[in-house]
Protein backbone atom coordinates (compact mmCIF):
# COMPACT_ATOMS: atom_id res chain seq x y z
CA UNK A 1 0.00 0.00 0.00
CA UNK A 2 3.09 1.95 0.07
CA UNK A 3 5.72 2.94 2.64
CA UNK A 4 3.70 6.15 3.31
CA UNK A 5 1.13 4.67 4.47
CA UNK A 6 2.64 1.81 6.70
CA UNK A 7 3.67 2.78 10.43
CA UNK A 8 6.76 0.02 10.80
CA UNK A 9 7.88 1.36 14.01
CA UNK A 10 4.53 1.58 16.23
CA UNK A 11 4.70 0.39 19.83
CA UNK A 12 4.29 -3.05 20.18
CA UNK A 13 0.31 -4.15 21.56
CA UNK A 14 -1.03 -7.05 23.89
CA UNK A 15 -4.20 -7.29 22.89
CA UNK A 16 -6.78 -10.46 23.73
CA UNK A 17 -7.91 -11.77 20.53
CA UNK A 18 -9.66 -15.22 19.43
CA UNK A 19 -7.43 -14.73 16.71
CA UNK A 20 -4.28 -15.85 18.00
CA UNK A 21 -5.69 -19.61 18.09
CA UNK A 22 -7.00 -19.54 14.47
CA UNK A 23 -3.33 -18.97 13.98
CA UNK A 24 -1.92 -22.16 15.99
CA UNK A 25 -3.63 -24.21 12.97
CA UNK A 26 -2.72 -22.11 10.41
CA UNK A 27 -0.25 -19.51 9.00
CA UNK A 28 -1.46 -15.82 9.67
CA UNK A 29 -0.50 -12.21 10.56
CA UNK A 30 -2.51 -9.86 12.42
CA UNK A 31 -2.83 -6.34 11.39
CA UNK A 32 -3.88 -2.74 12.41
CA UNK A 33 -6.20 -0.88 9.55
CA UNK A 34 -5.92 2.44 11.52
CA UNK A 35 -7.41 6.34 10.41
CA UNK A 36 -4.50 8.16 11.45
CA UNK A 37 -3.41 8.96 15.30
CA UNK A 38 -6.03 11.92 15.65
CA UNK A 39 -8.76 9.77 14.46
CA UNK A 40 -11.56 9.24 17.49
CA UNK A 41 -10.90 6.05 19.47
CA UNK A 42 -12.48 2.44 18.13
CA UNK A 43 -14.51 2.14 21.43
CA UNK A 44 -15.43 5.71 21.91
CA UNK A 45 -19.39 6.95 21.72
CA UNK A 46 -18.17 9.60 19.40
CA UNK A 47 -16.62 6.62 16.79
CA UNK A 48 -17.44 7.25 13.75
CA UNK A 49 -15.97 4.92 10.81
CA UNK A 50 -14.16 6.47 8.08
CA UNK A 51 -15.23 4.50 4.96
CA UNK A 52 -12.22 6.17 2.74
CA UNK A 53 -9.70 3.70 4.77
CA UNK A 54 -11.43 0.09 3.26
CA UNK A 55 -9.68 1.08 -0.25
CA UNK A 56 -5.83 0.81 2.04
CA UNK A 57 -7.56 -2.33 3.17
CA UNK A 58 -8.51 -3.87 0.61
CA UNK A 59 -5.35 -3.25 -1.30
CA UNK A 60 -3.44 -5.09 1.63
CA UNK A 61 -5.08 -7.90 0.98
CA UNK A 62 -4.97 -7.78 -2.64
CA UNK A 63 -1.11 -7.59 -2.31
CA UNK A 64 -1.04 -10.49 0.58
CA UNK A 65 -2.95 -12.93 -1.86
CA UNK A 66 -0.90 -11.83 -5.01
CA UNK A 67 2.59 -12.69 -3.13
CA UNK A 68 1.28 -16.12 -1.96
CA UNK A 69 -0.11 -16.61 -5.46
CA UNK A 70 3.15 -15.47 -7.01
CA UNK A 71 5.11 -17.76 -4.76
CA UNK A 72 3.20 -20.90 -5.99
CA UNK A 73 4.18 -23.24 -9.05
Amino acid sequence: VGDDRVDANCAQFMGSEDFGVLARHVPACFMFLGTGETATPLHNSSYDFNDDVLTTGVDYYLAVVRAQLAGRS
